[in-house]
């Protein structure tokens, strides 16, 4: 399949060097372009119908979002949006929200209703971060100058983290906060300039509210992060749901074989096909599993790490920070479903 692929890469201007070495661009076919954010090896969708083109997802920068609709215009030969869809709210897909809606006549932005929701509460935190970042930034670059008595751990923490708040205070100086302007719970068919899209509506998975995007037509699927080629999937206890996002995967890969689907396009990473949906699935299974039962055996979360390294789920694998991560997401989303079922479900494990 990827020899089907031309890989074109387009060097960033001066201005967007700082931002973007390079912007990938992915020909799926005359009318449908895949475009790559080198920073954060994200992916946007843009597919031209007769009525407009149909962006998925954008970057988080703006100018890297501005930078890659111009290149998708000029392979397509459309410059009008007529959709924009975000599949989930985490910044690195949406931020680029604020160019999309930045026109005298801007298209609707579609995404979850649970997406909207979290967009809306970043519009604060950020609010926060720029009002708050230059005083935290500063105190610690004054602990620094007057701390002799400072391990060197410490100096490091502290240099570090005010370089990356001053670092994230010039690059998103120019940041709006843009939420979806249309939301929906339940899946969703439209057609646009005669082309049809279906919006399979997750829910909680990856994120809070996760949506995958299928054009027929075009045979792609894109599942924003549901789904990576090659990298772990990223599992958040505060948002995601394991159960959810295991479900997820098996339905939209009877999806792709239903339809048919050709691509699928994950939130980062190269585009694959639907074996890309059943290693996420495998994975999340296994994982799901394995920490179900080291809870049984009342193993804390320290040793289920130790007892659940990444090779026991993919042979030869090395162990990762990520899939630590994913076991103490699952070991506590377990250990919430425990507290949540009835007593007399729980083993006597949640007294």
């Amino acid at each position: 399949m990827g020899a089907a692929l031309l890989i074109v890469v387009l060097s960033a201007t001066p201005a967007l060097a700082a931002l973007a070495q390079s912007v990938t661009f992915l020909r799926m076919s005359p009318d449908a372009v895949v475009l790559r954010d080198s920073a954060y090896d994200s992916n946007m969708t843009v597919i031209r119908t007769t009525a407009g083109l149909i962006v998925v997802d954008n970057f988080m920068h703006r100018a890297t979002t501005r930078l890659a609709l111009a290149i998708a215009t000029d392979s397509l030969g459309e410059g009008r949006i007529a959709l924009a869809i975000n599949t989930h709210g985490h910044d690195d897909h949406t931020w680029g929200n604020q160019i999309i809606a930045a026109g005298a006549a801007p298209p609707p932005i579609l995404a979850h209703r649970a997406t909207v929701a979290y967009m809306q509460a970043r519009i604060g935190q950020m609010r926060d971060f720029f009002s708050r970042g230059p005083g935290i930034a500063q105190a610690a670059e004054d602990s620094l100058a007057v701390g002799a008595g400072l391990s060197d751990s410490t100096r490091s923490r502290l240099r570090s983290r005010a370089t990356r708040i001053r670092q994230n205070l010039a690059a998103h100086a120019d940041l709006v906060v843009t939420p979806p302007t249309i939301s929906f719970t339940a899946d969703t068919t439209i057609v646009v300039g005669g082309t049809r899209v279906i919006l399979r509506s997750i829910g909680a998975a990856h994120s809070a509210g996760d949506v995958a995007v299928v054009v027929p037509a075009a045979g792609i699927m894109a599942v924003g992060d549901l789904a990576l080629a090659d990298e772990l999937p990223g599992l958040d206890a505060t948002s995601g749901d394991l159960a959810g996002w295991i479900a997820a995967v098996a339905a939209l890969d009877s999806d792709a074989s239903r339809l048919p689907v050709r691509w699928v396009v994950p939130g980062h990473g190269p585009v694959g096909d639907a074996g890309m949906l059943r290693a996420t699935g495998d994975y999340l299974r296994g994982l799901a599993d394995s920490v179900a039962a080291a809870v049984a055996r009342g193993l804390d979360l320290l040793a289920a790490q130790s007892r659940l390294p990444l090779g026991a789920f993919i042979p030869g694998r090395a162990d990762t920070e990520r899939h630590r991560r994913n076991v103490e997401a699952a070991w506590l989303l377990r250990q919430l479903t425990l507290r949540r079922s009835p007593r007399g479900e729980t083993g006597g494990l949640i007294q």
